[in-house]
């Protein structure tokens, strides 16, 4: 954390003399694909669809500057979130159950990089970007619903609302893209990118409520404050944005 704030100050610093600093922002949207995973224990066989949080948009502002031409140093502030919805389905000799997940997330995060920018003076610039990701603020969720047949009731439906938080997340980000250049100093880019962060909660609550035959029984709530598995999240994307330099080339 302290590598941010030194970060935090440099830019704040340079920001007062104007020579290679630039600003921008920028929105986006991220995806991940899904694996397919077979469980089997007291219940039966469950074939169940997972994903990563990796599916939603982000939003980033942005500082940096650069010193040369070429290289730069940056950090980026945002929010990304993702929401899924997974199926799931389960057999056994005695009943056969169906639904799905809705994975979701959210984090606040601080993204500090290197950037390397094409010595180039055309309209359009190449660029790329590389740098860790520290997720300040983070949650996750699981809204699971379930139908159950063939245990005498057709009517049996499980609703399980689980919610992670708490602790820092750390990853890291790659970017690549290019700036079109508008004016000497004004651009618009586009980008993809590559994002992978892991975190491990340390509290957790959940919430199932039992409805049988229209009939919803609410169970106790659990929470609990213990070190829990390593939860990731990876996701490709695209942002669009603008950028200001204070600066000419």
């Amino acid at each position: 954390m302290r590598n941010i704030f030194l970060i935090v100050f440099v830019l704040c610093s340079l920001a007062l003399q104007g020579q290679g600093l630039y600003v921008g922002g920028s929105i986006g949207y991220g995806i991940n694909d899904k694996t397919n995973r077979t469980a089997h224990n007291f219940d039966g066989k469950w074939d169940i669809e997972e994903g990563n949080f990796g599916t939603g948009p982000v939003v980033n502002l942005a500082a940096g500057y650069f010193l040369g031409d070429i290289i730069g140093i940056e950090l980026g502030a945002g929010y990304f979130s993702a929401r899924e919805k997974n199926k799931t389905k389960a057999e056994s000799d005695s009943f056969g159950a169906e639904g799905y997940s809705r994975p979701a997330a959210k984090c606040f995060y601080l993204n500090p990089s290197v950037v390397v920018r094409s010595d180039s003076y055309s309209d359009a610039v190449f660029y790329m970007k590389v740098g860790p990701l520290f997720g300040l603020v983070n949650e996750a969720t699981y809204q699971d619903r379930y139908r159950y047949h063939s245990l005498g009731n057709s009517n049996l439906y499980v609703n399980d609302r689980t919610i992670y938080s708490g602790r820092m997340s750390y990853g890291g980000t790659f970017n690549a893209g290019l700036d079109f250049m508008l004016t000497e100093q004004f651009a618009l880019f586009a980008e993809v990118f590559a994002r992978v962060s892991f975190w491990k909660p340390i509290t957790y609550s959940e919430e199932i409520i039992v409805t049988e035959n229209l009939n919803p029984v609410h169970l106790p709530v659990k929470t609990d404050k213990n070190k829990y598995d390593l939860l990731s999240t990876s996701a490709f994307g695209l942002n669009v944005g603008v950028r200001y330099y204070l600066f000419k080339f």
